[in-house]
């Protein structure tokens, strides 16, 4: 059996405030309508488990007297059935109504850029398919008010209350209403352009607005544009982004990294060079004797993000190949 005081991080004689405080963290953070990793459901179940026995007196004195021996002395609970729901809401008294802050499904796209239009902070546009609320019936699924019918099951609430009887006694609960899918209303004439789902898939452009600080596989959130909701907010938009990869050119946080070949004789004498940072001239010199992957560095020409902007890295790299030009001048040098 798992240790409840671990579950809820609080100690063995931790008192009943101290427990509501930990389990009203740790509830908030772990529930399903907020967390959506893969094992906030089992963890968010845990966590009511824990808090169901040690905010109720006798049973945590049973659980403290017991310990692991716990469920086999006649005073474990099943929780298999538990509405912890019910728990949440009923039990502590918490405000917090997350079934009404249910949202529209999320989501998810993949989004190919350029280190040039994160260098350059650029406003990118792609297209994708997603269901949008119909024109014709507003969404309301009928085009005439008179086609829409309060339901007869849930009195136009859109929610069954009923008495659910649990180990601590009888709550009220609520669910949505099947019959009208959580609505309250019932169509009774379908719109013709959407079918009564007062939604139509359609192909919508999106803009997002790029920053320097942004990295490969970041997740870009567009609150509202994912899915549409009928009587709850829309689902929200999340741009995967993938960084288009460069030859000789990478970025590091807001510094770029640019490998410059430079002709030999430079690398010896030193000099002025040229090279193209993508759609401008850097001029920059080379010192002296300088050495195969010597790194230069100028200030304020990397990435920018909120006036603030990182450093260019030039990593120099000898280049052997000169034109014939250059090989008679050093033919005359050296004959």
């Amino acid at each position: 059996m798992e240790d409840y005081y671990e579950i809820l991080g609080v100690s063995k004689d931790a008192s009943k405030e101290e427990i509501k405080k930990a389990y009203k963290k740790l509830a908030k953070k772990y529930h399903p309508d907020i967390n959506k990793s893969p094992d906030a459901e089992e963890k968010f179940k845990k966590i009511n488990e824990a808090a169901a026995v040690l905010l109720d007196e006798n049973k945590r004195k049973n659980y403290d007297r017991f310990g692991s021996n716990f469920e086999n002395t006649g005073f474990g609970y099943d929780f298999s059935n538990f509405d912890f729901e019910d728990l949440f809401n009923n039990i502590f008294g918490f405000d917090f109504n997350f079934k009404e802050k249910r949202k529209a499904e999320d989501i998810k796209v993949n989004l190919e850029v350029t280190l040039k239009e994160l260098y350059y902070n650029e406003e990118v546009s792609f297209n994708i398919e997603k269901n949008e609320v119909c024109e014709l019936c507003k969404g309301k699924g009928a085009e005439k008010e008179e086609d829409i019918i309060v339901c007869n099951t849930c009195k136009g609430t859109g929610k069954i209350r009923f008495v659910k009887k649990t180990i601590f006694g009888s709550f009220v609960s609520e669910s949505y209403c099947k019959d009208c899918n959580g609505k309250g209303k019932i169509i009774v004439k379908a719109c013709k352009k959407c079918k009564g789902k007062g939604i139509i898939k359609k192909n919508k452009k999106i803009k997002l607005k790029l920053k320097g600080s942004y990295e490969d596989k970041d997740i870009i959130r567009i609150v509202g544009e994912g899915e549409p909701g009928v009587n709850i907010p829309n689902g929200d938009l999340y741009v995967i982004l993938n960084v288009k990869k460069e030859k000789d050119m990478h970025k590091k946080g807001l510094d770029l990294h640019y490998n410059v070949k430079i002709p030999f004789y430079k690398m010896i004498l030193g000099g002025e060079e040229k090279i193209s940072l993508f759609d401008k001239k850097i001029s920059f010199k080379v010192p002296e004797n300088s050495q195969h992957d010597d790194v230069l560095k100028i200030k304020g020409l990397g990435f920018s993000d909120n006036n603030i902007r990182g450093n260019l890295y030039l990593k120099l790299k000898v280049d052997l190949n000169i034109d014939n030009k250059k090989k008679k001048e050093l033919k005359k040098i050296f004959s």
